[in-house]
């Protein structure tokens, strides 16, 4: 397995919404190779699943500080 496969699974075990998240990008096949023209189309994760990933991070970093001190 090459260093970024291993990366990508990696993510995908500490953070399965993102991982979802990618793997749509990564499996998406009805663009034009542009990215100016594709991006309006790309996925977008609701806004549930961001406020739960920004939340799950401060949460570490709340962690972190808390650790150190």
């Amino acid at each position: 397995m090459n260093s970024l496969n291993r990366k990508l699974n990696e993510l995908r075990q500490r953070h399965p919404e993102l991982g979802k998240l990618l793997d749509e990008l990564l499996n998406y096949k009805d663009g034009k190779g542009d990215y100016t023209v594709d991006r309006y189309n790309f996925p977008d994760p609701d806004i549930d699943t961001i406020v739960q990933e920004i939340e799950k991070e401060r949460e570490v970093e709340k962690e972190k500080s808390n650790a150190a001190d």
